[in-house]
C-alpha cells in the first residue's frame, strides 16, 4: 500500500496546485477571493472525489490481488488419466500432498473410499458441466476441486485447500448444534414440569384428607399413573435420539428402511394397518445409520398413531424410495385426515402437534438429523386423504459430504 500513498499524494499535491495557480489567475479583489474560496463551483470539490475514488480502487485491488496469491498458494494443479493414475502434478501439489509421485494413483490423495466414489460420481457430471465445483474430504483435509480436459484420455483436476475455512464453517454448525441441544432441553425440562405438579398435587390430597374412599383414590392413582406414563414417553422420546453411538458410514437406504420397519411390524399387524412399499430405484447415503433409521420409525410410527387416534377404518401407509436425475428422494405418505392448514407451515417446531398428548420434540428432531447432520431435507405435505413426509438429498456433487 506504500506506493499506492505515494502516488495518491503526489496526485493531491498536483491537484491543489493546479486549483491555487487556478484561483489566483482569477482573483481580482478580496470580495472576490471569498466567493471563489466559499463556492462549491471550485475545482477543489471534483479533485477530491476523483482522490477518494481512486485510493478506494486501489484498496479494493490489492485485496484481489492479495486473496488470488493466497488461493494460487494452496492450489495443486494435478494431471490423471481415465485409469485415475497421475501423470503430472504441479510444485503446489508436492506441497500439499507430501511424498506425491508420478504414476501413483489417486487413492493415494483421495483416501476415503465413500469420497472416492463421490469424486468419480463428479468428474462425470463435470465432463459435461465443466463449471462444477465439489468440496473433497480426505486425511489431509478438504479441498474444493474443479475439472478440466486436456485430452480424450486424460484431464486435469485442481485441488484448492480450504480446510481452514471448513474447520471455521464446522465449529459454527457445532455451536448451532449445541444450542439447538440447550433450546431442547429447555423446552423438556419445561414439559416435565406439567405432570411432575400434577402428581405433586394428588400427592398433598392424599395427605391432606382421610375422607376420599375407594373409588376416589382409585382415579387419582389413575391419573397419577398417567402422568408418571407421560414423563416416561418424554424421557424415551428425548434420549431415543441421543442413545446410540453411531460414527457415520455409507449404508444402502434399502436395508435401512427394511430395518426400521421390522421394528414396526408387530404395531401393524396389531393394529390392521396395511403398508405398502414401492422402490424406483435404490442408492445408498452417507451419515449416522442409527438415526437415519430413527428418522423412519418415528415418521411411521407418527402416522399409525394418529390413524388410531383418529379411529380410520381402512389404515394405510405408503413408503416409496428412488432416485431421479437430481434427488434421491423418501416420501412417506398415509390416509389418516391430513395435517391442519394452520399447524401445517410449523409442524417441525417444538409444541407443535396434531396429537394432543404429544410435544412435537420427534418431528423436531427428525428436521435436525436430516437437515443438519446428513444435509437434506425434511417436508411435510397435505395429499387427498391424508399427510406425506419427503426425505430428499441431492444426487449430485455434495452428495457424501
Amino acid at each position: 500500500m506504500a506506493d499506492v500513498m505515494v502516488v495518491s499524494i503526489f496526485m493531491g499535491y498536483l491537484g491543489l496546485n493546479g486549483v491555487v495557480d487556478n484561483e489566483l489567475e482569477n482573483m481580482s479583489s478580496k470580495g472576490e477571493l471569498i466567493n471563489i474560496i466559499t463556492t462549491n463551483g471550485t475545482h477543489l470539490e471534483s479533485g477530491f472525489y476523483s482522490f477518494l475514488s481512486f485510493v478506494i480502487i486501489s484498496f479494493i485491488i490489492s485485496l484481489m490481488i492479495k486473496n488470488s496469491r493466497l488461493e494460487s498458494s494452496n492450489r495443486a494443479d494435478i494431471i490423471l488419466d481415465n485409469e485415475e493414475t497421475i501423470l503430472e502434478h504441479s510444485d503446489e501439489a508436492s506441497k500439499l500432498f507430501k511424498g506425491l509421485k508420478q504414476d501413483m494413483p489417486l487413492s493415494y490423495i483421495v483416501d476415503i473410499e465413500h469420497e472416492l466414489v463421490s469424486f468419480r460420481h463428479f468428474v462425470s457430471l463435470a465432463k459435461t458441466n465443466p463449471r462444477l465445483e465439489h468440496v473433497l474430504h480426505t486425511h489431509k483435509g478438504y479441498f474444493k476441486i474443479t475439472y478440466e480436459k486436456i485430452s480424450r484420455t486424460k484431464y486435469m483436476i485442481v485441488f484448492v485447500d480450504i480446510t481452514e475455512q471448513k474447520e471455521k464453517q464446522e465449529l459454527i454448525k457445532q455451536n448451532e448444534r449445541l444450542d439447538a441441544i440447550a433450546n431442547i432441553i429447555q423446552s423438556y425440562s419445561h414439559q416435565l414440569k406439567k405432570p411432575l405438579k400434577e402428581i405433586s398435587n394428588q400427592l398433598q390430597i392424599f395427605d391432606s384428607t382421610d375422607s376420599l374412599d375407594s373409588h376416589q383414590k382409585g382415579e387419582l392413582s389413575k391419573l397419577s399413573a398417567k402422568h408418571m406414563e407421560n414423563i416416561y414417553s418424554i424421557i424415551k422420546e428425548f434420549t431415543g435420539f441421543f442413545s446410540k453411538n453411531d460414527t457415520n458410514t455409507e449404508f444402502n437406504v434399502q436395508d435401512s428402511i427394511n430395518d426400521s420397519l421390522l421394528i414396526l411390524s408387530y404395531t401393524l399387524e396389531k393394529e390392521s394397518i396395511s403398508l405398502d412399499v414401492n422402490s424406483e430405484g435404490e442408492f445408498a447415503l452417507f451419515g449416522k445409520k442409527s438415526y437415519f433409521e430413527e428418522v423412519i420409525v418415528h415418521i411411521v410410527k407418527n402416522a399409525i398413531e394418529v390413524m388410531v387416534e383418529r379411529d380410520i377404518t381402512d389404515k394405510k401407509i405408503s413408503l416409496k424410495y428412488g432416485t431421479n436425475e437430481h434427488t434421491n428422494y423418501i416420501q412417506i405418505s398415509d390416509n389418516g385426515g391430513g395435517i391442519p392448514e394452520d399447524i401445517l407451515p410449523n409442524i417441525f417446531d417444538l409444541d407443535v402437534s396434531t396429537k394432543g398428548d404429544s410435544t412435537g420434540f420427534g418431528l423436531h428432531m427428525c428436521k435436525l438429523v436430516i437437515e443438519n447432520q446428513m444435509n437434506g431435507y425434511l417436508t411435510a405435505h397435505l395429499t387427498e386423504n391424508g399427510s406425506m413426509f419427503k426425505i430428499e438429498f441431492s444426487s449430485h456433487v455434495d452428495f457424501f459430504n
